[in-house]
């Protein structure tokens, strides 16, 4: 009996989706990671890179530097030659998902990006890359925007920044997510709706 639930075991074992070891990325202000784009990337990855640096610096106390080229410990934002040579890629990802995946001691966060002034079938524009990276701030610092502005940012302090559970992929169930009657035409208001992922991948 007791070969047969090691043999069980093992078979089940085999099976489970395999996770990477936590990571710990901010500790007591200090970090070690800094944070690459491509610098020829699309303006949504640019803008991913900086409110990544601008919240964990809020939350930790840590500044990352953003740099051109990459190097370990990184953490890679977008679709480039650093994430295509880990193993990842968006060519059949779905407009506006993101996959969130750790290979060494470097993370990653990816997705669909439509280029600058390039639409995506839809009309409409796809920031794959941004969304994860608020999805990464929302999971991992408990990061809500609750309102327009930076009133309504709530962003708690924390001396340590540690990831883990990895990958995560994600996607929006719906292509169209539209919040009417916030005065949209105020930029404080798309911000806003941005950060809570509204859709983008169709025309509003």
């Amino acid at each position: 009996m007791g070969a047969r639930l090691l043999s069980a075991l093992a078979v089940l074992a085999a099976t489970l989706p395999v996770t990477a070891a936590p990571l710990v990325l901010v500790s007591k202000a200090a970090s070690p990671y800094v944070v690459y784009r491509d610098p020829t990337a699309p303006a949504s990855v640019q803008q991913a890179a900086s409110e990544l640096v601008r919240v964990v610096g809020l939350a930790t106390g840590a500044k990352l530097p953003i740099v051109d080229q990459p190097r370990s410990s990184m953490i890679c934002l977008g679709d480039n030659a650093a994430s295509r040579a880990a193993g990842l890629a968006t060519g059949k990802m779905a407009e506006e998902s993101f996959v969130i995946a750790v290979r060494g001691q470097d993370l990653f966060i990816l997705g669909p990006d439509t280029a600058d002034g390039a639409l995506t079938p839809g009309g409409g524009c796809s920031q794959g890359t941004l969304f994860g990276v608020y999805d990464f701030l929302e999971r991992f610092l408990d990061v809500r925007w609750l309102m327009p502005t930076e009133i309504g940012e709530d962003i708690p302090t924390c001396a340590e920044l540690r990831v883990d559970g990895l990958p995560i992929e994600d996607a929006p169930d719906l292509a169209y997510r539209y919040l009417p009657y916030i005065q949209n035409a105020r930029s404080a208001a798309r911000d806003w709706a941005l950060h809570l992922r509204t859709g983008e991948a169709l025309p509003d």
